[in-house]
């Protein structure tokens, strides 16, 4: 049997009840706070732990800015060059 997973996103914009719906279908809610500070973690797992009593994943996603390299940036808009032209983008 595959349980639905409800992956957060990373910037913490998805609050407890979506993660706590996934839980009620039996699947594993999510919760992101890489772009929370410690205090907003805490409140937003202690308002899902209100609102649930399962389990459920609290991701934390960081990383180092990114360094802007033009080259890069060139060589992946030419590789994607078609499949802006299918999506009209």
């Amino acid at each position: 049997m595959i349980l639905p997973y409800y992956p957060s996103a990373n910037g913490g914009c998805i609050h407890g009840a979506i993660g706590r719906r996934c839980i009620e279908c039996r699947g594993l809610g999510s919760l992101g706070i890489g772009a929370s500070s410690v205090t907003q973690a805490q409140q937003l797992i202690e308002a899902t732990r209100l609102l649930t009593n399962a389990p459920f994943n609290v991701k934390v996603f960081c990383h180092a800015p990114a360094q802007r390299d033009a080259i890069k940036e060139h060589a992946w808009l030419h590789h994607l060059a078609d499949l802006f032209v299918v999506c009209s983008a």
